[in-house]
Formats: structure tokens, sequence, C-alpha cells
């Protein structure tokens, strides 16, 4: 271990150089996975943190929520087939809002109204500040809409279907489809549509249970419906999947440039010492001891380059501000650390054949 510090040591100027590219090829990874995590956060945080595990979804909407429709009648229908006291109705709608009260960057706000209906739900948000909604003209909305110029007391307008609403509370930071959320009571989920205000039914898209797709009793299953894990649903959110195959593509490629730029840097620096490992082979060191020498090395410059590289992700998280969808994950980041080191390692494996190559006599013939 002293005779690998030492010879980085002593080449402070080449290791630094290596140590600086593989640190900022990793920054790029890490900045890159918590920017992806961010993004998938941002698409569906209120369904990946909620507990339920079951959608039942109208027939034929493919898993995808957005596309599942059903009167509130049929809800109810479902939910008497179901058995289940703790199931509820629930309704996603994407739509957008312009603030009466004051006036913000952008004329109108885009949001996603949930639909939960009121006492203790297994969906029902985590209050910040303000209070719950006592009548159907109060809502409540997510933290994440403050970024957009909205505030607790403010007066909102959906021009789309002519309905007003006043923000009496605000929840945790939960999103949907990339929007803050809008919470409103099911008498007012009815006027976020126009075939609600015409009807005076809701047009709701799901029925949410805790019971597992496998524990779902035939009764239900003869209503003509979809029934879908959480994970399904959560996968077919729009744009999710090309978005996260972007990313892991992404991630992949500078894995690959990591591993390639290090077998590069330490093959030619083995090509360089040639002399050094044959005088000493000839004095008695042994192939094995070179090459632990070596890999010694590889893991100091890779664990160094991690250390840093995650020093400056964390005050990345830091000095962001809340509008960037950056979603600091320390699991992710050792694991993304861990591989690093792994692929520095077989990434130097070719250098290694250069000191199983040296022949001592060779050199030392070579210096006379």
């Amino acid at each position: 271990m002293n005779l690998a510090w030492k010879e980085i040591q002593k080449s402070k100027g080449r290791y630094g150089v290596i140590v600086l590219v593989l640190m900022a090829t990793m920054y790029l990874v890490f900045f890159t996975m918590s920017l992806s995590l961010g993004l998938r956060h941002q698409a569906g945080s209120k369904l990946m943190s909620a507990p339920m595990e079951t959608y039942i979804l109208s027939q034929g909407s493919n898993g995808n929520i957005a596309r599942s429709t059903m009167s509130s009648d049929y809800g109810e229908k479902i939910l008497s087939a179901l058995g289940d006291p703790e199931a509820f109705i629930l309704g996603v709608r994407l739509s957008s809002v312009e603030n009466l009260t004051r006036e913000t960057e952008a004329d109108v706000v885009d949001i996603t109204y949930f639909s939960i209906p009121p006492g203790e739900t297994a969906m029902n948000p985590t209050l910040v500040e303000g209070r719950f909604p006592e009548s159907p003209n109060e809502v409540l909305a997510s933290e994440h809409i403050v970024n957009d110029g909205i505030q607790l007391g403010d007066d909102l307008q959906d021009d789309r279907v002519n309905t007003k609403f006043k923000v009496v509370g605000l929840t945790k930071k939960e999103t949907h489809s990339y929007n803050p959320i809008i919470y409103t009571l099911p008498e007012k989920y009815i006027d976020t549509s126009f075939w609600g205000q015409v009807t005076g039914y809701a047009e709701v898209q799901a029925v949410v249970t805790e019971l597992s797709p496998e524990e779902i009793n035939d009764e239900v299953r003869a209503l003509n419906v979809d029934i879908h894990h959480k994970d399904t649903i959560i996968q077919n959110l729009p744009g999710l999947l090309a978005q996260t195959a972007s990313f892991i593509l992404l991630i992949i490629a500078m894995y690959i440039i990591s591993a390639t730029i290090i077998g590069m840097f330490f093959y030619i620096i083995n090509m360089d010492k040639r002399e050094e490992f044959g005088l000493l082979k000839a004095f008695g060191a042994s192939d094995k001891m070179l090459t632990k020498m070596v890999i010694r090395q590889v893991l100091m410059v890779a664990v160094i380059s991690v250390v840093l590289s995650v020093s400056l992700i964390l005050l990345t998280s830091v000095l962001l501000p809340s509008i960037v969808p950056f979603y600091f994950v320390p699991e992710y980041i050792l694991g993304g650390s861990i591989a690093f080191v792994l692929i520095a390692l077989l990434g130097s494996l070719a250098s290694l054949r250069t000191i199983r190559n040296v022949d001592p006599a060779e050199i030392m013939g070579g210096t006379h």
C-alpha cells in the first residue's frame, strides 16, 4: 500500500489530472441520476408515496390512469362489490388555474386535481400550513404551487370550466404529471369538468385499495374493469418510461466512458514504467506484487474521485433552488459509487498485461 501511495505522490500532476477527469465524470453521473429521480418523483410522487396497492380502472385504460373514466355511481358500485371499508374513489384530472388574488409570472398555472373523500384515507395529504377544507369552494394545494406564485389564502379560477375556489391549506410537496396537486372535496370535483357540471355526477378515474390485485374478488372482476398494481400505474404515467430509459442509457454511457478513461490512463502509465517494472522484477519483485500495487493505485484514484464527486453533489443539492427537480437519494449514490469503483478496476485489467509481459533480462540488457 505504501509503495502504491508513494508512486501517486511522486507523480502528483499526472494522477491529479485523472482524478479531476474522473471526478467530473462521476459528478455528471450523480447529477444525472439525481435529476432523473427528481423528474420521476415529480411525475408521480403522490402515487409513489401512497400505500395503496391496487388501482381499479375502467376497461381498456391499459394501466394508464389518465385514460380511465367512469361515473362516480359506477365507482360506488365497484366499492360495494369490493367490500373493503378502506377503499375509496379517486378522481385525477389535469387542468390549469388563474390566480385572482395576485399577479403571477405565467397567466395560468398547470395543476392536477385530486378528489379524495373527507375523513381518514390512506391517501390523505399531510397538512403543512393552514387548515383542511370545510366547504366545497375550499381546497388544499401542494407546497410546490408556491413556486408558481400562488400562496395560502389566494382565490383561484379554472377558466376552462369557469369554477372558483380558495386555497385554505398547503400540503407537503407532492406532484402528479409534473404538476402541483390541488385537493378538492368530491362535491367540488364535479365542477372541474363540463360533464360533471351538466350531469351533476363526477367523472372519476379509479377505485383504490390496499388489497393486492390477487385479493380482488370475482364480483369486482365481473364489472368489466382493469385491475393493476401501483407499480404498473406509475410506470404508465405519460412520458415517464421513455424519460427513465433515456437517463439510464446516459448513465451507462458515462460509466463506460469512465472505465475507458481509467483503462487508457493506467495502460499508458504502465507502458511508461516498463523499465521500472523490469528493474523491480530483476531485484525479486513478483508479477503478483506489482499487480497488487497497480490495483491499489486504481482503488486510491477511484475512491478519491468518488469522495470528491459525492462532496460536490451534496453541495449542489444544498445550493440548487427548490424549483429544480433534484432528488438526492443516499442509497443510489452509494450504489453508484460502488459500481464506479468496480468498473474502474475492470477498466484497468488491460493495463495489467503490460506487467506480465515485461522481461527483466531484456530491460537490464537495454540499460547497458
